[in-house]
């Protein structure tokens, strides 16, 4: 074995147990306090969670903990996964790659890293990281992770079903599994919340918030105080990382809206338009002693499950003036096509 081979067997060995020196001597980076904590957590014990507004480091957290896990660990098998599959793509795994590109050239060429995976070009099928969809009708996707080193690790956790922790569950029997659980705590109920709560005793947990990192531009907190205002869900969520009091600010919760919008649907031709009219009301007279909010209305046309062009919105509008609007904006009564099956209001 030549000095070099024995020089990266030995620093492997010293980075098993501490995440924090593999970040510091294998990328010259310095974490966060928090994601030190974090990062020695997963070291020691199974379970972790973390919960943290918009911006403070979690990518690249995680991004460390997955390259640390695969470079100490063999055999080991890593499925990664999280609520928006496309998103994760983006986010995370793009942040693994970069890096990646970071590390030492003998370190960087013993991998094969593709956009949904990372595999040790020497042990591919028993040394790898796999991303996979977290899709309900795609759980058992994520069934058949054994191996004597497993890490699972769950990005956007809070949005994330039941149903496909249920089939994670099996991948962690060894003694040498772990999870790792991570995102904004969009919804008050789920996996992600009760490992904040009614199964704390279970977890390690970590909560982060946007208004204490310096990763995070002061200016953007003030706009999101200023556009939602601090006692609002949306600022609960995406700036302090608390999860949401209740569902008061709208019918249909923020999170699952914010689902829908990035989901990518296909288009099915051939099927004739809806166009659904949410009425906001006519503009409201402020008053000195309560605060008024005033809704915007509405129009959104969608062809199947996908939209035909981004929603439209208008503020102030009484009922005359939006059914002037909408009529303007390709209703036409000689054209059966164009013309709307039904209205939502």
């Amino acid at each position: 074995m030549s000095t070099h081979t024995e020089r990266l067997a030995t620093l492997m060995e010293d980075w098993r147990g501490d995440p924090v020196r593999f970040v510091r001597q294998a990328f010259g980076a310095k974490p966060d306090p928090w994601q030190a904590d974090f990062m020695r957590a997963v070291a020691s014990e199974q379970a972790v969670a973390v919960r943290s507004g918009h911006g403070p480091g979690k990518s690249t957290a995680l991004a460390w903990i997955i390259l640390w896990f695969a470079h100490t660990r063999r055999p080991f098998k890593v499925p990664v996964t999280g609520s928006n599959f496309d998103q994760l793509k983006a986010t995370l795994w793009a942040e693994v790659g970069m890096w990646l590109r970071k590390m030492p050239a003998p370190l960087q060429k013993a991998w094969n890293y593709t956009t949904e995976g990372l595999s040790l070009l020497d042990a591919p099928e028993e040394c790898f990281v796999a991303l996979r969809t977290a899709a309900k009708d795609k759980s058992q996707n994520l069934a058949g992770f054994h191996s004597e080193n497993v890490l699972v690790v769950v990005d956007e956790a809070s949005a994330v079903d039941d149903l496909i922790f249920e089939v994670l569950d099996g991948a962690l029997t060894g003694k040498r599994s772990k999870i790792v659980l991570a995102g904004n705590p969009v919804l008050p109920y789920g996996r992600f919340f009760r490992a904040f709560h009614k199964e704390r005793a279970l977890w390690k947990t970590f909560h982060v918030s946007s208004e204490d990192s310096p990763r995070v531009d002061r200016a953007w907190v003030e706009k999101q105080a200023a556009s939602y205002g601090r006692d609002s869900n949306v600022y609960r969520i995406r700036v302090l990382g608390e999860f949401p009091t209740n569902d008061a600010d709208g019918v249909i919760p923020l999170p699952l809206i914010e689902a829908a919008v990035n989901r990518p649907v296909a288009r099915i031709q051939h099927v004739r338009p809806i166009w659904g009219v949410d009425v906001g009301g006519e503009p409201l007279r402020p008053s000195a002693d309560i605060e008024i909010k005033n809704a915007a209305s509405a129009l959104a046309k969608r062809q199947a499950n996908a939209l035909l062009e981004p929603i439209k919105s208008w503020l102030g509008k009484n009922p005359t003036q939006l059914a002037g609007i909408v009529t303007g904006n390709g209703w036409t009564r000689r054209s059966s096509f164009a013309r709307p099956r039904s209205w939502s209001t």
